[in-house]
C-alpha cells in the first residue's frame, strides 16, 4: 500500500466517480482503476463496486475511507509544520535550450508562462 494509491482512493471516494477523480489527480482513468485494484489486492478487501456510470463503496471502503482519511490528514499537518519557507528560497538561473525551430516557435510562449506561474521572490533582483 503507497501514500500514492491512499490519496487515489480518496479523490475516488469523494467524487464516487472515477472519471472525476482521475481528472483531479491528472492521471488516466485505466491508471486509477489499476492503483485501486492494487490497493483492493494489497488490502485483501472490495473497496467499491460499480453501479451504471458511477461507483458505489462498500462497507469495508467506507471504513477504509475513514481510516486513510485521517493518515492523510495527519501526512497534510506534519506537511505545513515541517513545509518549505519559501521566503528563504534560493534563486538562480535557468538555462534553456533548443534547436531554430523549437527556439523560434514553441520556447517565447512557453518561458513566457513559466514566468508567468514562477514570479520572482520578494527581494530578488538579477545580477
Amino acid at each position: 500500500m503507497t501514500l500514492h494509491q491512499l490519496k487515489i482512493f480518496a479523490a475516488v471516494a469523494r467524487y464516487v466517480n472515477i472519471s472525476h477523480a482521475s481528472r483531479e489527480l491528472h492521471l488516466s482513468e485505466p491508471s486509477v482503476c489499476v492503483q485501486l485494484k492494487s490497493l483492493e489486492e494489497v488490502c485483501g478487501i472490495k473497496l467499491y463496486r460499480r453501479i451504471g456510470r458511477g461507483i458505489e463503496l462498500t462497507p469495508q471502503g467506507r471504513a477504509f475511507q475513514a481510516d486513510s482519511g485521517k493518515i492523510l490528514l495527519q501526512i497534510e499537518k506534519l506537511g505545513e509544520k515541517f513545509s518549505f519557507n519559501l521566503s528563504s528560497a534560493k534563486t538562480g538561473s535557468l538555462i534553456v535550450g533548443g534547436s531554430h525551430g523549437p527556439s523560434v516557435s514553441a520556447l517565447p510562449s512557453l518561458l513566457a508562462t513559466f514566468k508567468e506561474s514562477h514570479p520572482p521572490c520578494p527581494g530578488y533582483s538579477p545580477d
